[in-house]
């Protein structure tokens, strides 16, 4: 048998090529983004720990239902502990998952459907589900495999491939009307920056949330003012900022657009209030129709076509 000290050397030996690739890719992060931390920390971890706490209970426990590895390891983990069959490599996989769920709790979550925080603990959780089925007496092994088999089964099943959801459906429209109708290099800002700029690449693109924007992401003073604001991800904002860019459109609210009346996020409030906002950009919208084959690959939506609501700069300075 071996002893301890020589068991965590192997422990630690085995770490020492996934410390490298941690540690070569943060140094890169840094050499060229100039931080250590990715800009989604800074402008998703800006609400009061008693708001995120509760949205990062909610998302870990939907993540069990959601990745059947995660409960089936907890199982298997603690039935082995009951029957004192608990191997050291076993605590160090059930130790890290534990750590970073909590971490996930910590930071708040997400609002982004698959669990998709989670995922980094998907291959720990089936090793330690391996590793547990494999610690348990023979005789009750076939009935453990089989067990967490029917589970993975079961969860594959009831949370099959979602169709796309509302926001890449009125993103995807939008992206390619901008696209095919915008000269390129013109300046948009919104909020929704996820499929429009996907869709048009020749576009120019202020993210008013802050997850792609440097400046909006670590801005300090954050008044909580609006329900989306307490949404992981969506506290941030700046209208006075993204108006010193003079973005030629502005879109607030959702990918499809929303009148200044109706603000959703910070920088929907601040830039409807900004006197420059009424003196240069004016309301413009359009219908957008969907071909008969994509709206079939999408969710129900509410409106067929899309008014796509945006302002548009008229000032010339």
């Amino acid at each position: 048998r071996t002893s301890p000290a020589e068991r965590a050397r192997s422990l630690m030996w085995l770490g020492v090529p996934a410390a490298a690739i941690v540690v070569a890719h943060v140094a890169w992060r840094y050499g060229y983004y100039g931080d250590l931390l990715p800009n989604t920390f800074y402008a998703k971890v800006s609400i009061s720990l008693q708001q995120r706490l509760p949205n990062g209970v909610l998302y870990v426990l939907g993540s069990l239902f959601q990745i059947p590895a995660l409960p089936v390891a907890l199982s298997v983990t603690a039935v082995a502990g009951v029957l004192g069959r608990l191997s050291p490599g076993m605590k160090v996989l059930a130790l890290a998952i534990l750590v970073h769920s909590l971490s996930i709790v910590w930071a708040g979550g997400d609002h982004m459907p698959g669990a998709r925080m989670m995922l980094p603990s998907l291959g720990m959780a089936a090793l330690l589900c391996a590793m547990g089925i494999a610690a348990l007496p023979e005789e009750q092994r076939l009935r453990a495999g089989a067990l967490a088999f029917g589970a993975a089964f079961l969860g594959g099943v009831a949370f099959g491939q979602e169709k796309m959801d509302k926001a890449a459906y009125y993103g995807t429209l939008v992206g390619q009307h901008l696209q095919k109708n915008e000269r390129p290099g013109t300046l948009v800002s919104l909020s929704g920056a996820g499929a429009v700029p996907y869709h048009a690449p020749d576009l120019r693109f202020v993210d008013m949330l802050g997850l792609i924007d440097r400046t909006i992401a670590r801005r300090p003073d954050v008044p909580i003012l609006l329900p989306w604001q307490l949404v992981p991800g969506h506290a941030k904002g700046d209208g006075a900022y993204v108006l010193s860019r003079k973005p030629d459109i502005i879109v607030l609210g959702p990918p499809s657009g929303v009148t200044a009346a109706e603000p959703w996020f910070l920088s929907d409030l601040e830039i409807g209030k900004h006197p420059e906002f009424a003196r240069c950009y004016r309301l413009v919208t359009i219908d957008l129709a969907a071909s008969p084959e994509f709206r079939a690959a999408a969710p129900r939506v509410h409106f067929d076509p899309v008014p796509f609501n945006h302002y548009r700069r008229h000032c010339r300075d």
